[in-house]
């Protein structure tokens, strides 16, 4: 290897630790001191928003299943598997939406509720766990709503790419705005 060729990779090493060591202090604080390394395998995002209308009406936008395609604009398609009556928990549904420039498809289900309150979601996909989580809270005569997600990879695959999910966080994160921008937009409108 040539001097300038080693002198780059030492660079870029150097680079990536840099990131590494940034993406250590990221993390959960309590993990690191109990010496445990694969949270840097996970990707968790959240994003928050307030919406100037009641939170009943923030609920009905988010657990409207029906009229996801309409509600929320990167979301292009929706089969509905499971839409049990008088509760959210156990509905199930596959949405196909665009991101990073592609469609890409999903199926989640509820996996708990409380009304007008949160939802978390969980899906099992290219050999990970996606979790996500709605909370909607009364604020300030309108409603704070937060989208967070967190993912685990599960196979070795996904192990490997786990390592450089940090990279993603901030394409998730404009997406979860772009979402509760649009459920802002509605919400208020009908307010």
């Amino acid at each position: 290897m040539t001097q300038t060729a080693n002198s780059r990779s030492v660079a870029l090493l150097e680079r990536l630790g840099f990131v590494l060591q940034r993406t250590f202090t990221e993390f959960d604080a309590e993990q690191q001191a109990a010496g445990h390394l694969s949270y840097l395998l996970h990707m968790g995002v959240s994003a928050t928003e307030h919406i100037a209308a009641p939170p009943e009406r923030v609920w009905e936008i988010i657990t409207d299943l029906d009229n996801l395609v309409s509600n929320i604009s990167a979301i292009t398609e929706v089969t509905v598997h499971e839409n049990p009556s008088g509760t959210f928990v156990g509905a199930k549904w596959s949405e196909t939406r665009k991101m990073f420039g592609k469609e890409a498809s999903e199926t989640m289900w509820v996996t708990d509720a409380v009304e007008n309150s949160w939802f978390e979601t969980r899906a099992e996909s290219h050999g990970a766990i996606y979790l996500s989580k709605w909370s909607i809270v009364p604020s300030n005569g309108g409603t704070s709503v937060e989208l967070t997600f967190n993912s685990t990879p599960t196979s070795l695959p996904a192990k490997i790419m786990g390592a450089f999910a940090f990279m993603f966080n901030g394409a998730v994160r404009k997406a979860f705005e772009s979402d509760l921008a649009d459920v802002k937009r509605l919400a208020e409108a009908a307010s």
